[in-house]
């Protein structure tokens, strides 16, 4: 098995949990595919006669290194040799070879010590009364890794786990200022949440589910967040996605039949989304509006406040400045802000 034949990248989870990724292997380019593959010659793999372990890029190098080293076991001596030898002689020739003969030679006892510290696990339960460690993120790579395995597995574990390990996730994530996938971030709780969305959702499940002990259940809870106060409201909103996962399983519920996952139906947009929504914007009077939209109108749109603030949020082109007319709209006094947002109203509706 390697990177081409890897098809679901279960292995690749697996090996770099393993064996931690250095940063630039994460990002270098690489031969994924049977049809990336089909191009090369015999010569450019590491297993000639079988194509097996490409060695096209640096990339593929420490990929087929690391593939290696988890078959090697398996392998006849003189066969893993050879590989071996040809995978350093790759890794010479593409300046890798120190991190290639580290994963080559990584140990247990290594990776033990590399890893001694909670903080770098996503993941950390006690099962049996023992201290289990999982989800070993040590950089930006391993972020995205550790996003992309539990969404793939997400499925074959209890949704609390998922939550929790999404949690861990996030918050070493905010650690190392790495981004997180919006799904993982929503399933962590980082989210916000528009009642009217989440009532529609809630009441689809119910109207689906008529006549049902079930669809019973999710029309009162559809009727619970209309009338839950704010603040309650988003306390809940674990619980919440929780209680809809429930619902789903014991409704054999299918999302490729058109419902949303619970994190999707629970938060319409992650924290990260509202933030930046937030101060992208400006309140002119009564209502919020989109600098970046304002930006895209004409400057002469302003001249209902003058003609000297026109000239002041002109570009050298003529057009509007974004960044002048959001560093001024603010501070305008309150009575221009609303004669503009009448101004625009009347204008653009």
């Amino acid at each position: 098995m390697d990177i081409v034949h890897d098809r679901g990248r279960t292995q690749l989870l697996g090996i770099v949990e393993r064996h931690p990724m250095p940063a630039w292997a994460g990002t270098a380019e690489i031969v994924a595919t049977e049809k990336q593959a089909d191009v090369l010659d015999d010569g450019m793999f590491a297993d000639s006669d079988h194509r097996y372990f490409p060695l096209a890029t640096a990339g593929d190098v420490w990929l087929s290194a690391a593939y290696f080293k988890q078959a090697k076991a398996s392998m006849p001596r003189v066969l893993a040799d050879f590989i071996e030898q040809r995978i350093c002689k790759a890794a010479a020739i593409h300046d890798c070879l120190a991190d290639v003969t580290a994963v080559l030679n990584y140990t247990a006892t290594e990776k033990v010590a590399a890893e001694a510290s909670e903080e770098n696990f996503a993941d950390v339960s006690v099962v049996s009364g023992v201290k289990t460690f999982g989800y070993p993120i040590f950089d930006q790579t391993g972020v995205k890794l550790a996003c992309d395995r539990l969404l793939a597995s997400r499925d074959n574990m209890p949704f609390s786990r998922v939550c929790s390990i999404a949690d861990g996730i996030c918050k070493i994530a905010a650690r190392l200022s790495a981004p997180v996938y919006d799904t993982v971030m929503k399933l962590a709780g980082l989210g916000v949440i528009d009642r009217i969305a989440l009532f529609d959702n809630l009441y689809y499940r119910a109207k689906k589910l008529h006549n049902t002990d079930m669809g019973d259940s999710m029309a009162k809870l559809a009727s619970y967040v209309i009338d839950c106060p704010a603040e309650e409201l988003n306390k809940q909103s674990a619980a919440l996605m929780s209680m809809v996962d429930s619902f789903d399983t014991a409704s054999a519920i299918h999302y490729s039949d058109g419902y949303v996952r619970p994190e999707d139906l629970v938060y319409a947009l992650t924290v990260k989304q509202a933030t930046d929504m937030l101060s992208d914007s400006v309140s002119l009077g009564s209502m919020v509006f989109n600098l970046r939209k304002l930006a895209a109108l004409p400057a002469e749109t302003y001249a209902v406040l003058g003609d000297d603030f026109v000239e002041d949020i002109k570009e050298a082109d003529g057009q509007t400045s974004y960044k002048k007319l959001a560093d001024v709209l603010p501070t305008l006094p309150l009575p221009d802000r609303q004669l503009l947002e009448k101004h625009l109203i009347n204008v653009y509706g």
